[in-house]
């Protein structure tokens, strides 16, 4: 069964949704062949892609469960012990890296999450902290994984609209707890957009400046599994057009301006950096490059052991299985789980 938002998702909820979208998607499609050229086919083809962008979401969903990620190690496993070349050990190894980083996205987000308020008038807005906290788990995947700049502003946009939304949320859950059911609407306007602004500057809801290379963020979440806190260096985004110089264009996307009508808009304060971290030394920028590096050079011989340890994998998922929500697994604890740098290892080579 599923979690209260953020929390885990379930195999069966998730094939639910997935087929429900994927029918609705197949029956537009349909109708759009029958569709002359003009405004009605635009709103369809609008519509489509909306349809398309959930179901790469809910197929996420699904790779990120528990069950799947044990099941799939496991046959992923047994054909790498039969032929590591394989052409289907690359689509399940992709399917396995997306949800194990969907997985981390989400640990982070539940990790964030406040307690559960005493005053249960606060429980709904707890629940809206906890909706868009997992869509800002999906925005940051779907931004990592697109390769295209028109479709990474999508999806920056929805990750920003996403962190108003917790924002606001947290905001009105904080003055509900502490004031009684009328605790957000006795403030003052001003009050609110303070609030919301205060809450706004968790970094945990900063939205990013520029795309990232798909090595980078797998490089930084097998360091997250490895117990290693990442650094990223510097970034210029006058490299990635539209977006122009960080250090003196807006880092962020304009403000969503359908805010409810009990409050204005919040707003982010600019990050300190183009990354929105501080700049970190060059010492520990240099360690953390060597650590990958030799990391992605052992994957040779991590992909020759895999022939001979296919059984190991299914324990060590199952083991990795059975922990707790608020610890992430570490890859050195649970040596039958795939490596997620062997995960891009496979998916570039084993075609």
């Amino acid at each position: 069964m599923c979690r209260p938002k953020p929390g885990p998702r379930c195999p069966s909820c998730q094939n639910r949704a997935l087929a429900s979208i994927s029918g609705r998607l197949e029956r537009l499609a349909a109708t759009l062949n029958d569709t002359p050229p003009g405004p009605a086919r635009v709103r369809m083809e609008a519509r489509a892609r909306d349809l398309a962008r959930q179901v790469a979401c809910r197929r996420a969903d699904l790779y990120a469960t528990a069950a799947f990620q044990r099941e799939q190690s496991a046959e992923l496993g047994d054909l790498l012990a039969v032929n590591p070349k394989d052409p289907k050990a690359a689509a399940l190894a992709a399917q396995l890296l997306e949800g194990r980083i969907l997985e981390l996205r989400r640990r982070e987000q539940a990790r964030a999450m406040p307690p559960t308020p005493d005053d249960p008038a606060a429980h709904p807005y707890y629940r809206e902290l906890g909706d868009a906290r997992f869509d800002l788990a999906h925005a940051q995947l779907r931004m990592d994984m697109t390769r295209t700049t028109a479709e990474w502003q999508v999806w920056q946009k929805r990750h920003h609209d996403s962190a108003q939304r917790a924002a606001l949320a947290a905001a009105r859950m904080e003055a509900v707890a502490a004031g009684g059911t009328d605790g957000w609407t006795s403030l003052s306007r001003e009050e609110q957009q303070r609030r919301r602004d205060l809450a706004a500057a968790d970094p945990t809801l900063a939205t990013p400046v520029a795309p990232r290379r798909w090595k980078d963020v797998v490089d930084e979440a097998q360091d997250v599994l490895d117990g290693h806190t990442p650094v990223r260096e510097p970034l210029d985004a006058s490299g990635y057009p539209p977006f122009g110089d960080a250090h003196t264009a807006g880092t962020q996307p304009a403000a969503d301006t359908s805010s409810p009508p009990d409050s204005t808009p919040a707003t982010e304060p600019a990050p300190a950096s183009p990354t929105g971290r501080n700049t970190p030394e060059p010492r520990t920028v240099k360690a953390q490059a060597a650590r990958r590096t030799r990391r992605r050079r052992s994957t040779a011989t991590s992909f020759r052991s895999l022939r001979t340890g296919s059984r190991r994998l299914e324990a060590g998922a199952r083991r990795a299985d059975s922990e707790i929500d608020s610890s992430l697994p570490s890859s050195s604890a649970h040596p039958g789980v795939f490596d997620l740098t062997l995960l891009d290892y496979l998916i570039e080579k084993v075609k």
